[in-house]
């Protein structure tokens, strides 16, 4: 989209406003939310689905000059993932992502101050050249880097805490379902690949028996104003006190409920930042 006069100087609430993608009612509403909830407007404004994490990045573009990067597909390298002290990337939020010996390019969420900017440098003992990118592909690729310092296998899908209500049945992916009951549980994490559910286990059978046969879950998450419904199969399940606490990964799920699913990561995302932040 075309904007006519330069944005480094305005808002990041003035440039959505500019792009077409907000009003100014919606704004200044969104500001005055954003103070009462301690986040930054961009963060609340992507947590309430009122834009979409790309938008941001792009107007985050416009607003401050800086080019844009994807990581989706990018593997960060072990040389390049040492450059700095992971404790450093997690407080900043960056991750670096290419480097030479002169300088290495590094992807942020938002723009450094000055002061930021020298300390990384100086931290490298190289010339910085910043990118923007997407905040939560930089916290998957932190994710990513944490795990290999801990020496395990990355996870595919960063799990973020998140509680709503589910309801579920034990099901069989060819023959239907494989009891009567519709139960009602919880859910303790959600992923873009799945999910860590709590509720009443199944009468057709211990969990070691449900894994063996191959049984799934019909899986319906409660997210007004639109449930999103999922074929789920276990990944792992655990009993405790009556209660079974169920791995699940998605099997089945449409196009529209997918990115739901994406939408809601995120908020989940801003919630266990801004708890971070507190």
């Amino acid at each position: 989209m075309f904007l006519p006069q330069a944005t480094h100087k305005k808002r990041i609430g003035s440039v959505l406003v500019q792009m077409g993608y907000l009003t100014n009612d919606q704004i200044e509403e969104a500001v005055k939310q954003s103070h009462t909830k301690g986040q930054r407007l961009g963060r609340y404004l992507v947590g309430s689905n009122m834009i979409t994490p790309d938008i941001l990045c792009r107007a985050l573009a416009l607003q401050s000059g800086l080019p844009v990067t994807d990581l989706s597909d990018v593997e960060i390298g072990d040389d390049v993932g040492k450059l700095f002290p992971y404790s450093i990337m997690m407080r900043h939020s960056f991750i670096p992502f290419d480097d030479c010996a002169m300088f290495v390019c590094i992807a942020v969420s938002t723009p450094l101050s000055a002061a930021t900017f020298k300390e990384l440098e100086r931290t490298c003992s190289k010339k910085i050249e910043v990118f923007l990118a997407r905040e939560d592909l930089i916290l998957k690729q932190l994710n990513e880097l944490r795990k290999r310092e801990a020496g395990g296998q990355p996870r595919r899908f960063i799990r973020y805490p998140y509680a709503a209500p589910v309801k579920y049945m034990f099901y069989s992916r060819f023959a239907g379902p494989s009891e009567d009951t519709l139960h009602d549980g919880v859910t303790h994490n959600i992923s873009e690949g799945g999910m860590l559910i709590e509720g009443p286990g199944s009468t057709q059978g211990a969990p070691a028996e449900l894994l063996r046969r191959g049984v799934c879950l019909r899986v319906v998450v409660n997210d007004p104003p639109n449930d999103m419904k999922a074929l789920c199969r276990f990944k792992n399940i655990q009993e405790k006190t009556g209660r079974w606490f169920m791995g699940m990964e998605l099997l089945e799920i449409s196009a529209d409920d997918r990115r739901r699913m994406k939408e809601l990561c995120v908020r989940a995302m801003v919630e266990q930042m801004k708890k971070t932040d507190g």
